[in-house]
């Protein structure tokens, strides 16, 4: 006698079997993942698709001011120039987590390094005869250490190791920056197109407490600033792509090359700082930013300086 055919449903029985197995139960989002992944042809497939929906949800948060967990550590690609400075303001704003320094390590890395993008270092005082020698070419493809300078935010033309760009942080005007009580973007980033396609400005309000020492400055008096007279921290002659104040002072924005205007440093003219509840004050500082051109951070945007006042205006 002939064994009796299985049922014409068992082979499907069978298959139909994986889809209601326990983990695919109790997991219903790995069901989902691999639904997803074998409709884009596998795990192999390009990467395109991936990078444009995180570059997509990047700016989705930015967007909906949504702020994660805790700020990026690192430069990426993906991140546009809002992006860069919050993840540098969040960090600046909790200096000392999840680690002693944290916050200063994450602005020294979203700085730009010594030889990366020639036209990071600008000259402070464009009526100098003799010109700087032309940066080194960029290192090769890989993870750029800790050790390698980054560009000071000052106006001075410096590239800084670690513990001297934290030092920097601690000075007026960039001091206000750490342990900051709130800040938020004055406005959205601004390219400015007769100065190239890869710099950007954002500016920043910030609310905190006032500066050491800078009594004078707090008042709004004119000619103040925090080193005095005028000048301000390193007065006149420059700044990130401009011909005016200096990092803290020089007469404002519109301060002129030689920095003699008044109402230097955070509190005056130049930094644009004015009252605010509880004895803390609001001050507009803007970041300057340039996008990497070559070697391994190509197309990320980093810091190349700090100005006291509002210069997307």
């Amino acid at each position: 006698m002939r064994p009796a055919r299985p049922p014409s449903g068992g082979r499907a029985a069978r298959v139909s079997s994986k889809n209601t197995c326990p983990i695919h139960q109790r997991h219903p989002r790995t069901a989902a993942a691999a639904a997803a992944r074998d409709a884009g042809g596998g795990g192999g497939g390009s990467s395109g698709g991936g990078e444009a929906l995180a570059s997509e949800f990047a700016r989705l948060m930015v967007e909906l001011d949504l702020r994660p967990s805790g700020p990026p550590r690192l430069p990426s690609p993906l991140m546009p120039p809002n992006a860069v400075v919050a993840a540098v303001m969040e960090a600046l704003q909790r200096p000392d987590w999840p680690e002693a320094g944290a916050g200063a390590l994450t602005a020294f890395r979203f700085s730009m390094p010594e030889g990366y993008g020639g036209r990071a270092a600008p000259r402070s005082d464009p009526r100098r005869a003799a010109a700087p020698p032309p940066p080194p070419p960029p290192p090769p493809l890989g993870v750029i250490s800790d050790s390698l300078p980054r560009r000071g935010w000052g106006a001075d033309e410096e590239w800084l190791d670690a513990p001297c760009f934290a030092a920097r942080l601690r000075a007026p005007p960039l001091d206000v920056l750490l342990n900051c009580a709130d800040w938020r973007a004055a406005g959205p980033p601004v390219f400015p197109s007769a100065r190239g396609a890869a710099r950007a400005v954002q500016a920043v309000e910030v609310r905190a407490a006032p500066r050491r020492g800078a009594a004078g400055a707090e008042a709004g008096s004119g000619g103040g600033g925090d080193a005095g007279g005028g000048g301000g921290t390193s007065s006149g002659g420059g700044g990130a792509w401009a011909a005016g104040s200096g990092v803290d002072g020089g007469g404002g924005i519109n301060g002129g090359i030689d920095g003699g205007g008044g109402g230097g440093g955070g509190g005056g003219g130049g930094g644009g700082a004015s009252g605010a509840a509880g004895g803390e004050r609001l001050y507009r500082l803007s970041f300057c930013l340039e996008r990497v051109e070559a070697g391994s951070l190509k197309g990320c945007w980093l810091a190349v300086g700090v100005r006291a006042g509002d210069y997307t205006l």
